[in-house]
């Protein structure tokens, strides 16, 4: 197989959702040789590919097609640091989950973006620089607009805890668009797979893969499905580079 032959596996991996051995598709010289080589991995694997796999293509395919991220740049262990702009990150990251299909979506209700996080200098001022002031600061005023009187202690002390967590609350909301960091725990593609719901195991006929693997080459070499049949070799009769 030759060039054009990346593009047809990286569509064939994404569509069955599993991982091919580069010595296997070397081989292969007919359509036939692909539908096999899929197919035994597909009962290698205990009749469907690993619910790990399965869960990248589905967050690949996403991220491909909300961001245009070329496939073979994105890889378990790619860094989604280097995938999303910090300056639209939070946008392009609900493009992303939008483009995950409702019934892979594992996230439900909650908001994709979450799973950013502020800088650390800006959390640091906000849940313990800020209360630290904040909290002393109104319990002595409280306490001397209240008479200095020790009873009124308790009171100007549960007075300065509710200002102060209102306080805390205004500047995590007003902080709330820098959410631009992923952190340590999502700091990799393979980290988001718990977002996506991995599929039921199937059982598949060899019939049923090349149904798939077909309109992937028709598609891909600008081909007639008559064209391309199981006893078609690649470079002879359909013409691959």
């Amino acid at each position: 197989m030759g060039l054009d032959s990346v593009e047809i596996v990286m569509e064939v991996e994404e569509e069955f959702q599993l991982c091919l051995p580069e010595r296997g598709c070397e081989e292969c010289r007919t359509v036939q040789d692909l539908v096999s080589l899929v197919h035994s991995q597909l009962k290698s694997s205990g009749l469907h590919p690993c619910p790990s796999q399965c869960g990248f293509y589905i967050l690949r395919r996403a991220f491909v097609t909300a961001i245009g991220i070329p496939k073979a740049s994105i890889r378990p262990d790619t860094l989604l640091e280097t995938l999303v702009d910090r300056g639209d990150r939070q946008e392009k990251l609900n493009c992303v989950a939008a483009a995950i299909p409702p019934d892979k979506q594992n996230f439900r209700e909650r908001d994709i973006c979450s799973i950013l996080a502020r800088p650390l200098w800006m959390s640091r001022l906000v849940f313990l620089v800020f209360p630290a002031i904040t909290l002393p600061t109104l319990l002595i005023l409280f306490f001397i607009l209240m008479g200095l009187g020790w009873e009124s202690l308790w009171t100007a002390l549960l007075l300065s805890l509710l200002s102060t967590m209102a306080a805390m609350f205004t500047a995590s909301e007003l902080t709330e668009p820098y959410r631009i960091v992923f952190p340590k725990r999502y700091s990799a593609i393979k980290d988001l797979l718990p977002l996506v719901v991995m599929p039921q195991t199937k059982t598949w006929s060899e019939d049923e893969v090349f149904s798939r693997v077909q309109p992937i080459i028709t598609d891909l070499m600008g081909l007639k499905p008559s064209q391309v049949r199981l006893e078609s070799r690649f470079i002879e009769d359909l013409g691959m580079d």
